[in-house]
């Protein structure tokens, strides 16, 4: 009995060790989820501008709309400017940020603070160069060009700079790579490679953050999505619906490094399956199992082959297909001439709501309740 004991107080350590490895609210200097805006939810308050022209809203890694900034090169010169020397006398230091190119100019900024620790984009080969005034440039070779998606991540000490990308470590420098300090601002997007107006990204940035100490490998693998993560979305009963109907469908999550903050959400495909741009038909917050109850759009067109998918927020990471293929039916696209001089339309989804734009709405009285349609849907 003593031996059981012990054992299991063993094991208890040993899981509280794993999972305290990551902590990505552990001195967090500044988050920018840069979800249309510049704001830090960090709660440092570390906010950054957003210039009037040349950052604009776009779709994530996950295709998700306005969850990332799209910034449109020397054409109109936009930026995000921290307004201060944000990495000044960093004794540690770590920058995380996703960015996806879309053109090959040389010598374009990303993220950082001039003449501090810089990261730029690069040509012939495609790479970011990092700049540190302890080892000038250093060249990080990317193995995909422009229009892809890709993580990347500087950490430094006074003992040693580390460079990641995609979640893998690629190199690492010995030496003192603690932060100086100059007056210029930190950036991102514009005149951080240099402060003269010729540096400007054309591409799209996401998830920024700063961190005031060294992240480790695991929060990178969180940060990228590289590590592990394995969570199943359920099976459906009927598969078959009308546009505004409603369902729910449960959510599995068997292990993961996901995070407390995370948001899982439930996409849907156009009609032939093509995940281009998903709809978010519902979400679940946080790390655990669930059930999402989703709403089809009313405007959906009909089809046969639509599909169903899960992507977590963080890490950013897309799930495997459902299995399912739905059909889904929408009378009033298939027969436009229905709606012809419609007084009232009542569906009946859970309420007596009139759908014919009439506001013609209806009351339940007495004993009436409502019950499954004939494709089975509640």
């Amino acid at each position: 009995m003593k031996k059981i004991i012990l054992l299991s107080a063993i094991c208890f350590c040993f899981v509280y060790q794993l999972q305290a490895q990551v902590n990505l609210g552990d001195s967090l200097l500044a988050h920018l989820p840069l979800n249309g805006n510049g704001s830090d939810i960090s709660g440092n308050s570390n906010n950054a501008i957003v210039s009037t022209t040349g950052a604009y809203p776009t779709s994530n890694v996950t295709n998700l709309q306005n969850q990332a900034m799209l910034f449109n090169g020397a054409i109109e010169n936009g930026t995000l400017d921290f307004g201060s020397p944000l990495l000044n006398n960093r004794t540690e230091f770590s920058m995380s940020f996703w960015f996806n190119p879309s053109s090959l100019t040389n010598g374009m900024s990303l993220v950082g603070q001039d003449n501090i620790l810089e990261t730029g984009f690069y040509t012939a080969p495609a790479r970011i160069v990092v700049f540190h005034p302890t080892s000038a440039s250093v060249a990080v070779n990317l193995t995909v060009g422009i229009d892809n998606w890709q993580h990347f991540a500087v950490t430094c000490s006074a003992t040693q700079m580390r460079f990641y990308l995609n979640g893998v470590l690629v190199n690492t420098l010995n030496g003192n790579y603690s932060l100086g300090n100059n007056t210029t601002s930190a950036k991102i997007g514009g005149n951080v490679v240099n402060q003269s107006n010729n540096t400007w990204f054309r591409g799209r940035i996401d998830e920024v953050r700063f961190y005031t100490r060294v992240i480790n490998q695991d929060e990178v693998n969180v940060l990228s999505g590289s590590g592990s993560l394995t969570y199943n979305l359920g099976s459906l009963s009927n598969t078959t619906f009308c546009a505004g109907a409603s369902f729910t469908i449960p959510l599995t999550v068997l292990s993961s490094n996901i995070q407390a903050n995370n948001v899982f959400n439930l996409q849907l495909s156009d009609e032939n399956g093509n995940f281009n741009n998903p709809v978010t038909l519902a979400t679940i917050s946080g790390a655990s199992s669930g059930n999402f109850n989703a709403i089809l759009p009313t405007n959906i067109p009909s089809g046969a082959g639509y599909k169903l998918r899960t992507v977590s927020s963080l890490p950013v990471f897309i799930g495997v297909l459902s299995t399912q293929t739905l059909t889904i039916n929408n009378p009033s696209q298939s027969f436009s001439t229905l709606n012809n001089s419609r007084i009232l339309w009542y569906k009946f989804d859970g309420n007596a709501a009139d759908s014919s734009g009439n506001n013609l709405n209806a009351t339940l009285v007495g004993g009436t309740s409502y019950t499954t349609d004939r494709f089975g849907n509640t």
